[in-house]
């Protein structure tokens, strides 16, 4: 916004005394000191209102390469620099990658100082030989280096930096918050990362276990038991007879249990058959329950998803159908696996009581009742999401959207 100031009126007549050179000399005077003095107001007023532009425009920048390009194009216009350069510290380089800047206030360009250097800029570094310098900072620490290069070797226009220290200030401020806004970023993906493996190395662990189990402890019961099979045929009628049936019914026990926990660990047909066999399987043998029915819906019926996909969505099944058992008091329960597009959408759905499901999450977030966080956890760092709607008094439903086809590797 240009400032305007009213013009010093025309001077009165001189006096007889006074030669009219003298005079009209005196009048022209005061027009150029009325006129400088316009300027250097009308300038002042131009800086506020960039500064007042860059108040507006730099907090709201995410992307450090654009905040960066924004801080050389404002210092240049409250300068009058031709030229201005970003040099980042070297802890925030090689911890956030800040590009290091070179900026062409002319052509309002922004050239990353790690390729080749116009040679019109680089011209014009080589000859200012004086540029000023500030250093941005904050609680982080060090941030990187400002230069303004001036449009001549002359210097800077005069009365163009004033505003310079609240703007450095505000730079500083603007960086410092991206700076944070990526370490943020960069720790949760880190912390994702480390569920992830964590998850993967615990269904790694239950297969294993799971496999010896049912190979060795499993096949060795059921050898112990032919034994004592054979003891009693041979042993029929005598006093052992009793002791070996009592026996037997004690390995056939723990061979149940055995068996048990080998499913409850990772179910073979998950690895073996895959997704849809180990729904129906898991429907038919696990979901039991007096007046409750269970319907299982595949479409493409021979449905096949990435490995992470489908252990999560089996898992995510399991909990929902787990919850339902203990809690839901349904009589009806139907779980849907569709095919949609890049996207496997499973629906777990009851007729059940309900819940207040902010309740529940509250609870959750409280330790009191995992279940939906470890849903919610598992759709996320298979790369889907996760909702569940539900009312009391008006049934649950969970929605998991997955990944139909894997993941590219990252990096």
């Amino acid at each position: 916004m240009q400032a305007h100031y009213p013009r010093q009126r025309a001077l009165s007549p001189p006096d007889r005394g006074s030669s009219p050179a003298a005079a009209d000399i005196l009048q022209r005077s005061y027009q150029t000191l009325f006129t400088a003095l316009e300027q250097v107001f009308g300038q002042e007023a131009q800086g506020l209102q960039w500064l007042q532009e860059a108040c507006l425009a730099l907090p709201g920048q995410d992307n450090a390469a654009s905040l960066l390009e924004a801080i050389c194009h404002y210092a240049a216009q409250l300068s009058g620099a031709s030229v201005v350069t970003f040099e980042p510290s070297a802890k925030v380089c090689s911890g956030d990658r800040l590009p290091p800047l070179i900026y062409d206030a002319e052509a309002d360009r922004a050239f990353l100082s790690a390729g080749p250097t116009p040679p019109g800029l680089a011209a014009q570094i080589r000859e200012r030989r004086s540029a000023l310098s500030f250093s941005l900072a904050g609680r982080v620490g060090a941030l990187g280096t400002l230069k303004l290069y001036p449009p001549k070797p002359g210097g800077f226009p005069a009365g163009r930096q004033p505003l310079l220290q609240p703007f450095i200030a505000l730079a500083s401020l603007a960086l410092q918050n991206v700076v944070l806004v990526h370490q943020a970023r960069r720790s949760q993906e880190r912390m994702q990362g480390l569920s992830r493996q964590l998850l993967e190395a615990q269904e790694t662990e239950r297969r294993h276990i799971a496999r010896e189990l049912h190979d060795e402890v499993g096949q060795n019961l059921t050898a112990i038991k032919i034994s004592l099979q054979t003891m009693e045929r041979y042993l029929e009628g005598g006093r052992l007879e009793a002791p070996i049936a009592e026996s037997i019914a004690i390995v056939d026990g723990l061979l149940k249990q055995v068996q048990a926990l080998t499913v409850g660990l990772r179910p073979p047909v998950l690895d073996d058959l895959g997704l849809v066999a180990a729904l129906r399987w898991y429907l038919e043998r696990r979901v039991r329950a007096p007046g409750l029915r269970a319907r299982l819906s595949v479409w493409p019926h021979a449905l096949r998803l990435p490995p992470e996909s489908e252990t999560a969505c089996f898992r995510i099944a399991q909990e929902a159908l787990t919850n339902i058992l203990r809690h839901a008091e349904a009589s009806r329960v139907a779980v849907l696996l569709r095919r949609r597009g890049r996207e496997a959408l499973l629906i777990v759905h009851d007729n059940g009581k309900g819940f207040d499901v902010g309740a529940g999450q509250a609870a959750a977030l409280q330790g009191m009742s995992l279940g939906l966080l470890t849903m919610e956890e598992r759709a996320r760092l298979a790369g889907g999401r996760l909702e569940i709607r539900s009312e009391p008094g008006k049934g649950t439903m969970v929605c998991a959207l997955l990944p139909a086809r894997a993941r590219r590797p990252s990096g």
